[in-house]
């Protein structure tokens, strides 16, 4: 389940983040840890992601939003997603 925070998956995703446009879709157990660990990663142009979105109590939204600020990543507002139910997020980076 933590096959993402390998250390050998981590650099790969980071070298992926560094020479190409990614989306990083954060759907494992530990989403929150995902979110914290692969945000500073994407790069401009770049998406990240997460599923079940204000379903998981291990999300705290305004700690994600705020580190999304800060990293300089804008919510991406897609209608469906709402209207779906879908409880997904994604970010971009400016």
């Amino acid at each position: 389940q933590d096959s993402c925070f390998d250390k050998g998956m981590v650099n790969h995703i980071k070298q992926q983040c560094e020479k190409n446009r990614v989306l990083i879709y954060c759907d494992n157990g530990a989403r929150y840890r995902e979110l914290k660990r692969f945000m500073p990663m994407v790069k401009k142009h770049s998406i990240i992601g997460v599923h079940d979105w204000g379903r998981m109590p291990s999300i705290n939204p305004f700690e994600v939003q705020e580190l999304a600020r800060s990293l300089s990543l804008r919510e991406i507002e897609i209608p469906e997603i709402k209207t779906l139910n879908t409880f997904q997020k994604f970010w971009i980076k400016k």
